[in-house]
């Protein structure tokens, strides 16, 4: 036997008959919609006096107001769709904002983390230049006392002379080429040259040696590397004094 369905008068549900409430809004049923004297028909609410009224018809019983009623029925989805549509639009301004609270953060993140770097830096940069030894200045010394020196005693003259940037000044007694490098000898102990400073000029200097002459008083600035055979070394010199 088929089951007679009945209209909520609220909402327009179909709800059996001998229910006493609609399964979509909770509306109470006119007694379980047994008393409808129209049998399966569809009841709905007047939108004046909110009584029951039948499709179709043209004027509410019970204060006449007009029906228009509409050339088809769109059902209303359930409740519970309803809020599941309501609570995914709510969500969505809420996932914008979690993002946009993310990216922030990422950015003041990256802004501390090149702070920092750039501290670290200076403080190293700081460091390095408070601990870097102060320039020592040259030694000056004559060409004859640092032969003399070295030929008293080359273990003292050389913990006193090597590895130390010296200005001799000396007598030139030689200018000439050795080995393919440019070099005067100073005056040692003898004017013949076989003895004395050598001092050796790489070839972005040797040409200092164009103006110089044998018997000229000169400073020449230079590394010394030690006595070898009858010579005191100096290495990649260069003039800074010319007495004529």
């Amino acid at each position: 036997m088929r089951q007679q369905m009945f209209a909520c008068p609220r909402c327009g549900w179909q709800n059996a008959a001998g229910l006493r409430f609609c399964g979509n809004c909770g509306a109470g049923l006119l007694g379980g919609g047994q008393e409808q004297a129209y049998g399966p028909q569809q009841m709905y609410s007047c939108p004046i006096c909110h009584q029951p009224v039948v499709y179709g018809m043209g004027f509410c019983g019970n204060c006449r107001t007009p029906l228009n009623w509409p050339t088809q029925q769109v059902q209303s989805p359930p409740i519970h769709q309803q809020q599941q549509g309501t609570s995914h639009t709510q969500k969505e301004p809420r996932k914008k904002t979690n993002r946009l609270l993310i990216g922030c953060l990422s950015v003041v993140g990256a802004v501390l983390l090149v702070g920092g770097l750039i501290c670290v830096a200076s403080k190293d940069s700081r460091e390095t230049t408070s601990t870097a030894p102060p320039s020592v200045p040259a030694m000056e010394v004559t060409s004859i006392k640092l032969y003399l020196d070295y030929k008293a005693n080359e273990i003292a003259a050389d913990a006193k002379y090597k590895g130390k940037i010296l200005k001799v000044t000396g007598i030139v007694v030689d200018i000439g080429k050795f080995l393919g490098t440019s070099e005067i000898t100073l005056l040692g102990e003898d004017t013949v040259g076989v003895s004395g400073v050598r001092c050796k000029f790489n070839k972005d200097n040797e040409s200092q040696l164009l103006q110089l002459s044998k018997g000229q008083e000169i400073t020449v600035q230079g590394k010394c590397t030690g006595f070898s055979v009858t010579y005191v070394t100096l290495e990649n010199c260069l003039v800074t004094e010319n007495k004529h």
